[in-house]
């Protein structure tokens, strides 16, 4: 009687949760299933924090993968095996295999949903199903699952902890850094700081934009810290690099953008050390021409500004940035320096199709880029857009064919890639 009660009172706790969830199933079904949810939103150019909160529920249930449906199936058959155990309906081992072997009476092509909240069992118990009175909503999945639970195996990596590493994180802290490798939740975090390699952020660790794939932090940003180049380009010096990449957070609320430490940074390096080569990821300063100059000017060996995605999801995605404005930065980089290497990215697994992928790859490169880095997106946590598939090895091995034969000079294109993965490498072989 005891596990019962307990039963009992986490069921009523969650049961409001329960039926948030049931409205926002009926929503998907009133639009028409998830498929037509889903191009609903894009085609209206929404982004997930515009939604209304039973809207944007109903968003991520559409694209709520089959693995965990399958889950909760299981988690039912379960707790109705032990509900008829225990009103007297089976009583033996061999009458419940018998029962679950039955066929299932859920119609074809239909599945009930997993929730989204935990349904952590009771101690010393299961769910009874008298105390889960309410039915299961049932919605109509996408053809393909929108996004595995599990990591595929050539995305494993090993955690972090060597004794190198352990070296760079105090380092950076004792001088007050932040590293894109830690604020975006970088895979290769582990294997680039082994190697003493790493992507300085400047301009402080809070982002003035809200991309829906970033796990960088954003809100209202500190002050400008004017002491940062000094102390980065300390950083490069105890760290002995020959090359080193710097980034930074979007900061709308600067006249520049924050163009101005860049160049600072660049600065400071090349008169501690001449024959580092200067790698750096800007954002898009709004269009800011002005900004563009100053850092072009201070003369970084590669100027880096990241697609990150096709034109069709842009509002999505990146709400604050703009398809041709990130192109036009891009061309106009090279227009203002002919020698300057440039570098753009582009994020595989967050909607696109191939088609428009491959659209994408010819975009960037007519804008005379020279290196272009593909890699898997993976979903920082559940509050980011969903990961729509994964990517095989065998086609970024595809992908990187086909930049090539459009021109570029290098394409770092795999699972794990990112911007500066490999950096020191791209630029060597950009050079060739």
């Amino acid at each position: 009687m005891q596990v019962l009660r307990q039963g009992l009172t986490y069921l009523n706790v969650t049961r409001s949760g329960r039926r948030r969830a049931e409205d926002a199933a009926r929503v998907v079904d009133q639009i028409g299933g998830p498929d037509r949810l889903v191009h609903d939103v894009a085609r209206r150019e929404l982004t997930l924090r515009s939604l209304q909160p039973e809207r944007r529920l109903a968003l991520e249930m559409a694209v709520d993968e089959r693995a965990e449906v399958q889950e909760l199936e299981r988690q039912w058959r379960e707790a109705e095996e032990i509900a008829e155990i225990a009103d007297g309906t089976l009583s033996t081992s061999e009458q419940v295999e018998e029962e679950l072997r039955r066929p299932s009476e859920t119609e074809p092509g239909r599945s009930t949903v997993r929730l989204n909240f935990g349904l952590p069992q009771p101690p010393g118990g299961h769910y009874l199903r008298c105390s889960m009175a309410a039915p299961l909503v049932q919605i109509t999945l996408p053809p393909p699952a929108s996004e595995p639970q599990r990591k595929p195996p050539w995305l494993k990596v090993k955690a972090p902890g060597g004794a190198t590493y352990v070296a760079v994180k105090h380092m950076m802290r004792d001088l007050k850094l932040h590293t894109v490798c830690e604020e975006a939740h970088c895979p290769n975090i582990g294997e680039c700081w082994e190697h003493k390699a790493a992507t300085f952020m400047i301009l402080g660790d809070v982002c003035t934009r809200n991309c829906a794939y970033c796990a960088v932090a954003h809100g209202t940003p500190v002050a400008l810290d004017v002491g940062e180049p000094v102390r980065l380009a300390e950083a490069v010096a105890q760290m002995g690099l020959r090359h080193v990449v710097i980034t930074s957070v979007d900061r709308d609320d600067l006249p520049n953008g924050g163009a101005e430490i860049f160049a600072a940074c660049i600065v400071e390096i090349r008169r501690r050390l001449p024959e580092t080569s200067i790698e750096v990821l800007i954002p898009d300063f709004k269009g800011n021409p002005t900004a563009l100059r100053i850092v072009v000017d201070a003369k970084p060996d590669i100027l880096n500004h990241n697609l990150e995605t096709i034109e069709r999801l842009y509002r999505i995605a990146r709400p604050g940035g703009r398809y041709p404005r990130a192109l036009e930065l891009l061309r106009r980089a090279k227009e203002l320096d002919a020698g300057l290497l440039t570098k753009s990215g582009i994020i595989c697994g967050l909607g696109e199709d191939w088609d428009e992928l491959l659209g994408a790859m010819r975009d960037v490169r007519g804008q005379g880029v020279d290196i272009l880095t593909l890699g898997q997106y993976l979903r920082p946590s559940d509050q980011h857009l969903p990961i729509a598939r994964w990517y095989t090895p065998d086609e970024f091995a595809e992908l990187k064919r086909f930049g090539l034969a459009l021109g570029y000079r290098h394409v770092e294109s795999g699972p794990l890639v990112r911007s500066s993965y490999h950096a020191w490498e791209q630029v060597e072989a950009a050079r060739a």
